[in-house]
């Protein structure tokens, strides 16, 4: 019987600068659901053996169309934290 192995991941604080406060947990609601989705998935290996903790991750920059809306925003945001995890 196999093992099968568990991550948890916590953002402690999401700082959304640039977009309205009405769209925050709309983003945020995005952001897991992509999030989850991808690491479900499982293609990409992260998180070397004893890192159980990041205090920061960097994602890197993203692109955005002016007119994305939180679903894409939070998605977006997903994608770049989940590549910040294979680096």
């Amino acid at each position: 019987m196999g093992v099968t192995p568990r991550l948890t991941v916590h953002i402690d604080t999401l700082v959304l600068q640039g977009f309205p406060l009405a769209q925050a947990h709309a983003i945020a609601r995005s952001l897991e659901r992509e999030l989850a989705r991808l690491l479900a998935r499982g293609e990409r290996p992260f998180a070397p053996a004893g890192a159980a903790y990041l205090p920061r991750l960097d994602g890197g920059q993203i692109s955005l169309a002016s007119d994305a809306g939180p679903r894409a925003v939070g998605a977006r945001l997903a994608r770049a934290v989940y590549g910040g995890l294979s680096r």
